[in-house]
């Protein structure tokens, strides 16, 4: 065998691993290629690079499965397709346009990064978007603007697009299909979002959802969690922790088989119109909140749900029914409330779903709202405009009634009532019966009571099962709802409240003056006494009185004109029989002879009779320089003869005897002067 020399085998083994050396491959670099003329267009490699700087133009269509960076600051339109799966950055302050796209639409399976400047999708910005056609495409919006006509994320089956927006906007003219019938995710947490319709989750098996931290989304149009119309109904979220939603009409799983869930935790999502969840699919609106904040859902239109619809108020959360500024807003379906519930609407509205719960109620625009369900909520209700008239029934709930507020009603309320300074308790709804709890009226609150003098015993009433307590300067307002008032008999009882707890003797007010227990007033050419603690009721309403209870009446007394008749037969009286009368008589012109009033002449026994009960007086007071208190007169009261008539029911309060003949009949010449004075003034 021949040997090969040693010397040869080395030599070989030299030049192999030569060979060998010369056949590495050194890892590829990156190539970033910057442009400022023209650019024929072409393929750009996975993780390659190519700059638009100013100056640069594109004329030839571009597959970008590398980055394609627009970083000008003019305006640049490229009218080649661009495709590839790697990604389109907006570097600079320019605007890109795109105008080579498929049947009008851009479809894009690669990431879209607007840091700076401003996309836009054809000539004017209103063709169509598609991120994430067939594969995965993302768009994210930091800074810039995109602008484009309908917008879609999440195309076909089987596909995901993903929208991020954390500053700048991103402006869809049309509608927005997240997860058309793929999957779709839109995430904002700054900037603004706009389009006109919205819909999550389109089509049968695409997934769609939107996350709300900050910033806006603004759907000009419907906004459709869980299908949509046109759509077979796939499934769709919406999660709001923060920022503002807006939206007109909403449904939450819209189509049969979709399905649809909503959360508010934080931020405002406000629906212009109808809310409708579960509309003919499975639908839930929850809305709660924590650490003080929470999400608020406000509804301009109707809220309503179907047969598979599920709205749960949680603590923590608020729902607004109305804008505050339209005469819309209806709770149309029945609602467990363990949050905060709000009507903010102006004009009227009827309630007459049932709420429980053990959430709030406040009353909160200068709408008229009647409630005509039965509610069990335990929560407080705060009536801080408008009108709630309650015709229905409400639970436990403890109701305050605070300036420019109003409770009224003909049902029932199992809790006390508080009315605060400027605000106003008025049973009924027109003339009716009011049954509450507890009621304490504070000093600057109004009782308001309404009366019909053309009707028999038409007139309001407020029955309270607990204690009565009228404190401060608590004014009462009485009105009579005829057309043409008449004149009420005496002796018509009317009763105001029927109460059967404890009064603590605070006193209404009427026209600046203090009613004292048993004193008179007058209402246009009407007198009435006031009692507060009487032990029998009036006409209206008895049979809704409580047993073992008191009231507070209002009798009708004698009209003026029979008033002034007495105090003319006391006038005739006291001429006879009390020298001091005689100094108030006027004087006749120029001889100084002192007239006689032509008054008739009534014996004192039948003074007597006519104006106290001589067995019943008991003491008077020290001194009537300030009658008018003491008789319980307003102010203003000028008439003698309301004077006069006020003094018969006053002392007729007065029940033990009193002293000499004498004695009374110098008080009741006191009277009759200070008449005589009002008289001449």
């Amino acid at each position: 065998m021949k040997r090969i020399p040693l010397i040869h085998t080395i030599i070989r083994l030299a030049a192999g691993l030569l060979l060998a050396g010369l056949c590495w491959h050194t890892p590829a670099v990156a190539q970033t290629t910057i442009y400022t003329g023209p650019w024929a267009g072409g393929t750009i490699a996975a993780g390659d690079t190519a700059v638009l700087n100013n100056g640069a133009t594109v004329t030839g269509n571009v597959v970008a499965d590398g980055l394609l960076q627009f970083n000008q600051t003019t305006a640049l339109t490229m009218s080649a397709a661009l495709s590839g799966t790697g990604g389109l950055s907006l570097a600079n302050t320019g605007t890109f346009t795109l105008t080579g796209l498929t049947s009008g639409t851009g479809r894009f399976d690669l990431a879209i990064t607007a840091s700076s400047g401003a996309l836009s999708i054809g000539a004017t910005g209103t063709n169509a978007l598609i991120v994430g056609n067939s594969g995965t495409g993302s768009l994210s919006v930091a800074g810039g603007t995109v602008s484009n006509g309908a917008g879609f994320l999440g195309f076909n089956a089987g596909s995901l697009g993903t929208a991020t927006v954390t500053s700048g906007s991103w402006t869809n003219s049309r509608p927005l299909s997240i997860g058309h019938s793929g999957t779709g995710t839109l995430d904002v947490s700054g900037g603004t979002v706009t389009n006109s319709n919205a819909t999550l989750g389109l089509n049968a098996g695409s997934l769609g959802a939107a996350t709300v931290s900050s910033g806006t989304w603004n759907n000009r149009g419907s906004l459709y969690v869980g299908g949509g119309v046109g759509g077979t109904g796939g499934t769709g979220t919406l999660n709001v922790a923060g920022g503002n939603v807006s939206s007109s009409t909403t449904h939450i799983g819209f189509n049969a088989t979709a399905v649809g869930a909503v959360t508010i935790s934080g931020g405002t999502w406000s629906n212009s119109a109808n809310l409708n969840v579960g509309t003919t699919g499975t639908g839930t609106l929850t809305i709660s909140g924590s650490g003080g904040t929470g999400g608020l859902v406000i509804v301009g239109g109707s809220l309503a749900k179907g047969t598979n619809g599920t709205i749960n108020l949680n603590a923590g959360g608020t729902l607004q029914i109305g804008t505050g500024t339209t005469a819309t807003g209806v709770l149309g379906t029945d609602l467990v409330n363990n949050g905060a519930l709000i009507f903010n609407r102006i004009g009227s509205g009827t309630v007459a779903a049932s709420i429980s719960g053990t959430g709030s109620l406040t009353m909160a625009g200068a709408a008229t709202i009647r409630f005509s369900g039965t509610s069990s909520y335990s929560g407080a209700t705060a009536i801080n405009a408008g009108s709630l008239l309650v015709n229905g029934g409400l639970g436990s709930t403890a109701v305050s009634v605070n300036t420019a507020g109003l409770l009224g009603g003909s049902g029932t309320i199992g809790g006390a009532v508080t009315v605060n300074p400027g605000g106003t308790l008025a049973p009924g709804d027109g003339l009716g019966s009011l049954a509450v709890g507890a009621a304490t009226l504070l000093g600057g609150s109004v009782f308001a009571y309404e009366m019909n003098s053309s009707a028999a015993f038409a007139a309001d009433l407020l029955t309270v099962a607990g204690g009565l307590s009228l404190s401060g300067t608590v004014g009462l307002s009485l009105i009579d709802l005829a057309a043409n008032p008449l004149a009420i008999a005496d002796g018509t009882t009317f009763s105001l409240i029927n109460y059967a707890g404890d009064w603590n003797g605070g006193l209404f007010s009427h026209g600046g003056a203090t009613l004292a227990d048993g004193g008179i007033f007058s209402v246009g050419d009407q007198l009435w006494r006031i009692d507060y603690d009487a032990a029998g009721g009036g006409t209206n309403f008895s049979g809704e009185y409580l047993p073992d209870s008191q009231f507070v009446n209002i009798v009708a007394v004698p009209e003026p004109s029979t008033c002034v008749l007495l105090f003319a037969g006391l006038c005739g009286i006291f001429w006879q029989f009390c020298p001091f009368w005689a100094q108030f008589s006027p004087i006749h012109p120029g001889d100084g002879r002192r007239s006689h009033p032509r008054l008739p002449y009534l014996g004192f026994n039948a003074v007597i009779d006519i104006a106290i009960d001589w067995e019943s007086l008991t003491s008077l007071p020290d001194s009537l320089d300030t009658p008018h208190a003491w008789l319980g007169l307003d102010a203003d009261v000028r008439e003698p003869g309301l004077i006069v008539q006020a003094a018969r029911h006053r002392l007729e309060a007065i029940r033990d005897s009193y002293g000499s003949e004498r004695e009374v009949k110098d008080v009741l010449v006191s009277i009759i002067v200070r008449a005589r004075q009002e008289m001449l003034s």
